[in-house]
């Protein structure tokens, strides 16, 4: 399954002719992608013998887009739908209710799995969260001490 290809002649340009507003959505929904977010959630919801038309990793990541982008309602998903020439094809209002009626608890715990596994892949490739500051001091935070202490 290839869900970057939409992105495969997107260029991000300071200026010139073809000015996408919303560019920041773009951004975000191919970092999704990039990092692996995206298929690991098409396999959360999949049920074995049905192929939907819109993949359900993408209308999870397109939805999670949309509402980052300022989206406050499932209709607002049409502010993706209309950029086609950006975004590929984006599942309509409808099928992101289907979608979600779709996720029952097994699949919800097979998209917290996915979450945290990109999670923790991305954070082991850029070497842990940054320390926090309070009160003059820094530390890490103990979840992520506690994580790869877990591991070793």
């Amino acid at each position: 399954m290839q869900l970057t290809a939409w992105s495969r002649d997107l260029r991000v340009t300071a200026g010139g002719s073809g000015v996408v507003s919303h560019v920041g959505a773009a951004l975000l929904r191919m970092l999704t992608d990039r990092a692996g977010l995206t298929v690991a959630l098409s396999a959360g919801p999949a049920r074995a013998g049905w192929w939907p038309v819109h993949d359900r990793g993408r209308v999870l990541v397109d939805l999670a887009v949309m509402f980052a982008n300022g989206g406050e309602a499932i209709a607002d998903i049409d502010v993706l739908r209309h950029r086609r020439e950006v975004f590929g094809s984006v599942a309509s209002d409808t099928t992101v209710w289907r979608a979600l009626d779709e996720i029952g608890a097994m699949q919800l715990r097979r998209v917290a799995q996915a979450r945290a596994a990109v999670r923790a892949r991305m954070w082991q490739l850029f070497g842990g969260p940054l320390a926090a500051r309070a009160a003059g001091r820094y530390s890490v935070p103990v979840w992520w001490s506690w994580m790869w202490t877990r591991r070793s």
